[in-house]
């Protein structure tokens, strides 16, 4: 199935075909320029920006795979979880689109656009993971972990794979998941006090390779819950880590993006610390979650999966176990269509297409998953 997929989820204004798992084209505008000067998303201005771009994104995309709308099977637009400002932008487009062309209209869950990531393939038919082959990997397990780890979201999902009626049908179990803030939230917090921008979690990693991880002792959130307890939680940390840095350095109750009090080496030291602390945090669910549910294969996806420290500690300690590990290649972990596209596939499977397209708004929840608002 040939599937035109759109993705206004957040602040990436995206659109991409895909043909069963192989990916045609992929087109992502980002539009950090539009929100920089605020130091994070606006909804409203965020809307606007999908709605001027979607219609020449969608042109280049179909350009790109020498494709007509008219070839097109079905038309899939992401439905949540996300801003609904931004996600409205999206689905009416797909709406008015899917209603011009007499198209199919797949509404796709955002986080199983993460997962889905895992099985692209390129035009060769050849993965976009280095030594992962789709669908071949279930000869031995058909269960997986994922760990997806974004500015919006923080969660260990178990996913399972299996034919029915010749068709793979995927199907999800959220076994954990953030309490308050996101992990890539938190890690935006702190880079704003720290001056360093928006967003902040590639400069804050630039920062951290020269720092001291040991410098400052900060508190691992959630590190004596019980064991069974998989969720996450940390909005604690950024109140711990800038209380650390005023004690540390005598700097008084002042917004820290205005004081001139701390060098650049400091700032190192603190950014590694607090990197460190963050990734103690995910590995340390993530390693109870392999124990709770015996699985040994894990997938790690989400905008924060491009961080090198995560993706090299996280593949050291499922290998240290005995498992597989799989990171989204870094141009498919932040958002984009590719990924919905190819969750598309196995939502058209569960038979999760549109009756009406009055039916289709922005939700929190897709019915048939068990993923969180």
């Amino acid at each position: 199935m040939i599937v035109l997929a759109i993705e206004t989820s957040c602040d990436e204004t995206s659109a991409a075909v895909v043909e069963g798992n192989k990916l045609l084209s992929n087109v992502v505008w980002s539009q950090i320029k539009d929100h920089f000067r605020w130091g994070g998303v606006v909804p409203s201005i965020a809307r606007r920006a999908h709605e001027d771009r979607l219609p020449e994104i969608v042109s280049r995309v179909l350009n790109d795979s020498r494709l007509t709308i008219g070839e097109i099977n079905a038309i899939a637009v992401t439905v949540g979880p996300g801003l609904a400002p931004a996600l409205e932008a999206g689905i009416e487009f797909a709406k008015k689109l899917a209603l011009e062309q007499k198209k199919p209209l797949i509404p796709v869950n955002h986080l199983e656009g993460h997962i889905a990531s895992l099985f692209l393939q390129r035009k060769s038919c050849q993965p976009f993971i280095n030594n992962f082959e789709p669908f071949n990997l279930f000869n031995l397990s058909d269960h997986f972990l994922s760990l997806i780890v974004s500015g919006g979201h923080t969660e260990l999902v178990s996913s399972n794979l299996k034919s029915q009626n010749s068709k793979l049908i995927m199907q999800h179990f959220l076994i954990g998941h953030t309490l308050d803030d996101a992990a890539g939230e938190c890690i935006d917090k702190i880079g704003r006090e720290l001056g360093l921008g928006y967003p902040a979690g590639p400069v804050l990693e630039r920062f951290a390779k020269d720092g001291d991880p040991e410098k400052y002792k900060l508190p691992v959130p959630m590190e004596r819950s019980p064991r069974e307890n998989l969720n996450f939680s940390f909005s604690g940390l950024k109140t711990a880590a800038i209380q650390t840095l005023y004690k540390s350095h005598s700097i008084s109750k002042v917004s820290l993006r205005q004081t001139k009090e701390l060098s650049k080496q400091e700032i190192c030291n603190f950014c590694a610390s607090f990197q460190k602390t963050v990734i103690d945090a995910l590995l340390l669910k993530l390693k109870r979650a392999m124990t709770a549910t015996g699985l040994k294969t894990v997938f790690l996806t989400g905008g924060v999966s491009a961080n090198n420290q995560l993706r090299r500690r996280a593949g050291a300690l499922v290998r240290s176990s005995g498992g597989r590990f799989y990171a989204a290649p870094k141009k498919f972990s932040g958002d984009n269509a590719a990924m919905i596209g190819m969750a598309a596939q196995f939502s058209f499977n569960r038979g999760e297409v549109a009756r009406s397209l009055n039916e289709i708004a922005a939700i929190d929840r897709q019915p048939g998953l068990n993923f969180p608002s």
